[in-house]
Parts: C-alpha cells; sequence; structure tokens
C-alpha cells in the first residue's frame, strides 16, 4: 500500500518503516516542503523493478520474452527456470 509522509517523519520512523516495508510491501513516498522527492520501497520490490528495467533496456532479451509469451497463448510448453538452465532456483 503507498502512502505519504514527510521526510521529518521517515526520519523519526525509520526503524518502523522499514519493519512495514518487510512485512507488509508498502511504499512511502517522503515529501520535502510537501512536494514528493523521494520512494521508500522493499529490496524485493526494488529488485524485481530492476529485473523489468534490465529486460526493458535490452532489446533481443525482451524480444525473445514477447515470442515466448506469444507462443504460451497459442498453447505451447510450459519450460521452468530449471528446464531451461539446469539448476533450481
Amino acid at each position: 500500500m503507498e502512502k505519504t509522509l514527510s521526510l521529518s517523519d521517515a526520519k523519526a520512523r525509520l526503524n518502523a518503516l522499514v519493519d512495514d516495508l518487510h512485512s507488509k510491501a508498502d511504499e512511502f513516498i517522503l515529501t520535502k516542503n510537501g512536494k514528493p522527492v523521494a520512494v521508500l520501497i522493499s529490496t524485493a520490490l526494488y529488485e524485481g523493478w530492476k529485473e523489468t528495467e534490465w529486460i526493458k533496456n535490452n532489446p533481443q532479451f525482451y524480444k525473445e520474452v514477447k515470442k515466448g509469451m506469444a507462443r504460451l497463448k497459442r498453447g505451447g510448453k510450459y519450460l521452468s527456470f530449471e528446464d531451461i538452465f539446469g539448476e533450481k532456483l
């Protein structure tokens, strides 16, 4: 859940905010003088965002993902990570 709070409130409650990020997957928009200046998110959300950005910025990989998704929609066989790479996540 997205919440907005001031930078000074975030400083005062940082430990509790980090706990909320970990346990509830909250997101916090931090403001300074009433204007949004930063976002505090969980590492899981951040890592997912970074992976998405990597995929989007690698045209050949993105093209292959889109082809695979289209193949699945047409009833193609699903392959797991282990099927493809021979190792478990």
